[in-house]
């Protein structure tokens, strides 16, 4: 077991040194608040009301580590009501109807000092005698949120602390102004929470397979739902709790709280409920953390030892069991190989309880994309720019997915806007262009490229480059292009298997096989790999090896209708028609609407004298818009040989 799933010495110093920063910070602000504190006139305006009074009354304020109260002036009417107090006073609207009623019947029996008597009791009883009216924790802080805005100085500490929180402690402590001093009672308010330790396998979490980011956010939201149990409670009260959580396949969450204070302490129920509610993380093998925390009161050696026990109350495990085994066992699962780990579903219920971070986001959409739903996902990264203000990555995410749903103006506008907010991000350059190569503007595309920044150009950047300078009839300075673009990066497949599609355009095909090559000893086998080298080998007059390279590729690739396809035109050619026929049955029967399956098959039937498949087979690749010339020429030729002499012109 190790203290948290990142355990670089380098990480744990870039932890202390964010946490020092943040505690310098937190007091740095003590002073101010201190010194605002000390020129408090004794007599202030209510919060909410804004009535004179002298009253005062202690909020709650601090983020996970650290915690002070802070008085705001509430007047003694305001404070006997929600949200100061969790049970208010409802007057009761139904007395009217039984005054009207009883008013009616002692007027018709004419006994007005009887309805005098009646009224009164009836009007006085519902004031002096209110229902009561109950609020959970959290609305009672939610209504304290808009009157907070109202107190400068809370308002201030809210907008420029990180993580900082603003509650009412269950037991509110009012003082009159004159009588305390503010800067003293506020100092001696000033704690600091020790939070002690997140225990996880490592093992477990590189088994599991799961989701770092969405794990990430799953400690946090504890951490917080701790920290807000540490804010809400009494000074005096010893706070000491563990809270184990365990990740399950089938996504399954499953939480227990274990230390002070007990089963029966709102707090530690409201915070089992909050726990509960956390949205699930998919897994394929069961992760298990626990996580303690305390404060001053509750930090002695006693209740911590309380917190020694075996996670979730189980009884002792075996010497040969994990504890993600036996997590399994007592939750009756089993490992989980076939569920996706990261779903739209996940990145959308999480997204409720917190802001995704930027990968996630991306990811999100491409999960979206995989779905068909390209306009969801457009709108989830415009969401996401619109509240983080924009970031490299979403906003050249956001640029690709226009340009690929063929929204090429809109990609184009928002390449312009993440040039203007990131000049220095070359991507986002070499965006652009490619988009305004797709807009068929190749001269606007160069000069795009020729106006972005020098340094920082990667490896994509120059394959745009090459595209834009191919375009423009420029082969040789494209293939320059690749070569700087495989210099930036010597595992460079794409710039490679396009300087062989270069190299072979210009005649130069030993140079396109020495490519494909390199391509072959860098990655495994692709389709597309494998029909560019068999055309090399064609032009380089290979035919055999071209076809023996063909039937490889088919080896790896059962089935695969163009590789299918080459095999059969070149079988087709080295005389061997029975076989290219074969190949054609075979693309056909997974692919019937491959229009030059059709075609070929039509050139085949007239190459062995069956004139009638021919037009057949012609026919059938004419019904497609992607029919070629070849459709028409086969038909022609065997209504010739048919004798159908007008039919063929």
């Amino acid at each position: 077991m190790t203290n948290g799933p990142a355990q670089q010495d380098h990480n744990g110093e870039i932890e202390a040194v964010h946490g020092f920063e943040a505690r310098s910070l937190w007091y740095f602000l003590m002073q101010e608040i201190a010194a605002e504190l000390a020129a408090f006139p004794e007599l202030q305006h209510c919060m909410r009301c804004s009535a004179p009074t002298f009253q005062m009354l202690s909020i709650r304020a601090g983020t996970a580590a650290h915690s002070c109260e802070i008085p705001v002036p509430v007047c003694v009417p305001c404070s006997r009501e929600i949200p100061f107090v969790t049970v208010g006073r409802s007057h009761r609207p139904w007395a009217i109807v039984s005054i009207l009623t009883l008013a009616l019947i002692s007027a018709a029996a004419g006994v007005w000092p009887l309805v005098t008597l009646l009224l009164g009791l009836i009007v006085i009883i519902p004031i002096f005698v209110p229902t009561a009216r109950r609020m959970t924790i959290a609305e009672r802080n939610s209504r304290l949120e808009g009157l907070l805005r109202k107190t400068p100085l809370l308002n201030y500490l809210q907008l420029n602390v990180p993580g900082f929180h603003l509650e009412l402690p269950l037991k509110l402590r009012s003082y009159i102004s004159i009588n305390v001093d503010h800067v003293k009672a506020f100092r001696a308010s000033l704690r600091e929470y020790r939070q002690l330790k997140v225990l996880v396998s490592n093992y477990d979490l590189q088994r599991s397979e799961i989701d770092s980011r969405l794990f990430n956010m799953l400690i946090t939201r504890t951490r917080s739902l701790a920290a807000t149990v540490l804010n809400r409670a009494d000074v005096s009260e010893a706070i000491a709790l563990r809270v184990d959580c365990a990740i399950l396949p089938g996504r399954r969450l499953e939480f227990a709280v274990f230390g002070d204070p007990d089963d029966s302490h709102p707090l530690r129920q409201q915070l089992l409920v909050d726990l509960r509610q956390t949205p699930p993380i998919g897994v394929r093998w069961p992760v298990i953390f626990s996580f303690q925390f305390a404060n001053p009161a509750g930090c002695d050696t006693a209740n911590v030892e309380k917190l020694n026990t075996s996670l979730f109350g189980w009884p002792r495990i075996d010497d040969e069991q994990t504890i993600a085994e036996a997590a399994c066992r007592f939750f009756g699962v089993t490992p989980d190989q076939l569920s996706p780990l990261l779903t739209t579903a996940d990145c959308c219920s999480w997204g409720a309880v917190a802001p995704l971070a930027d990968s996630l986001v991306a990811d999100f959409s491409d999960l979206l994309l995989l779905e068909g739903r390209q306009e969801q996902a457009i709108v989830v990264l415009e969401e996401a720019i619109a509240r983080t203000s924009g970031s490299e990555l979403l906003l050249h995410k956001l640029a690709w997915l226009l340009g690929h749903v063929n929204q090429l103006e809109r990609g184009a506008a928002v390449c312009q806007q993440l040039m203007d907010r990131f000049p220095e991000y070359s991507a986002g350059w070499g965006m652009l262009a490619s988009l305004q190569l797709q807009m068929k503007r190749p001269e606007d595309a160069e000069h795009t490229l020729q106006a972005a920044p020098k340094n920082r150009r990667s490896a994509d950047f120059w394959i745009t480059s090459a595209e834009v300078a191919a375009a423009l009839e420029k082969t040789d300075l494209a293939i320059t292009f690749l070569n700087v673009a495989i210099l930036k990066n010597l595992a460079c497949v794409p710039a490679y298997m396009r300087q062989a599609e270069l190299f072979a355009e210009t005649g130069r095909f030993d140079r396109a096989l020495h490519n494909m090559e390199i391509v072959e000893r860098l990655r495994p086998p692709a389709p597309e790999q494998i029909s560019l080298k068999s055309r090399i080998l064609l032009d380089l007059n290979r035919i055999q090896d071209a076809i023996d390279t063909l039937t490889q590729g088919l080896d790896v690739f059962p089935g695969e209708p163009f590789l299918q396809f080459l095999r059969a035109d070149l079988l087709l050619a080295t005389g061997k028609p029975a076989m290219a026929l074969e190949d054609c049955k075979a693309i056909l029967r997974s692919a019937p609407d491959f229009s030059a399956a059709h075609e070929l098959e039509a050139l085949i039937h007239l190459e062995t004298d069956d004139p009638e498949s021919a037009v057949a087979a012609a026919e059938l690749a004419m019904q497609s818009d992607k029919a070629s010339p070849r459709a028409w020429y086969a038909r022609g030729i065997a209504r010739l040989e048919m004798q159908q002499v007008e039919l063929s012109v």
